[in-house]
Order: C-alpha cells, then structure tokens, then sequence
C-alpha cells in the first residue's frame, strides 16, 4: 500500500477531525460524569485527544500552523471560559439566599 501526497492530503484531515470529535466527546463525558479518578483520566484523554487532532491537522495544512496554534488557542480560551462559569455558579448556589 502507498501513500502519495493526496492520500495524506484527505486522511490527516478526517484522522484531525475524528481526533478532534472524540475529544470533545470525552471532555463532554468528563462533565456529565462524577468527580473521581477515572473522570481525571477521561479528562486527560480527552485533552491528548484534541492536541493530537490539531497536530495532525497541522500536519495537513503544511506551513500554514498558525491556524492550528489559533485553534488550540480558542480551545482554550472556550475552556477557561466555561469553568470559570462553572465556579459562579457552583459560588451561587452554596450561598444562601
């Protein structure tokens, strides 16, 4: 079996985007699921699972790696936003009144 360029050229894209896919299905587990050990590995997975997808997206797109560090960027962000969301309002519902 070989590889040219376009076979690399269309499975780096769809092996990016199923990475990408599963890891946002494993953090959305981590959320759904109970604070424990086997959640901090999911978490973990999950987190290896976008970083690999971005590199192989990355991989894909050649010299162009600034969209790839701009998405994980974002990813981030998206993140860091959502958990400081999380400790507001887990802040207002140990407050009485």
């Amino acid at each position: 079996m070989s590889f040219d360029p376009l076979d690399s050229a269309i499975a780096l894209p769809i092996a990016g985007g199923l990475l990408l896919v599963a890891g946002v299905a494993l953090l959305r587990l981590r959320w759904l699921a109970s604070h424990g050990t086997a959640s901090f590995a999911i978490m973990l997975a999950g987190w290896l699972a976008i970083v690999a997808g971005c590199v192989a997206l990355s991989e894909a797109v050649g010299a162009e790696r600034g969209v790839t560090f701009a998405l994980i960027a974002l990813s981030l962000l998206g993140y860091a936003a959502v958990a400081y969301t999380a400790e507001i309002r887990a802040a207002r519902v140990r407050q009485p009144g």
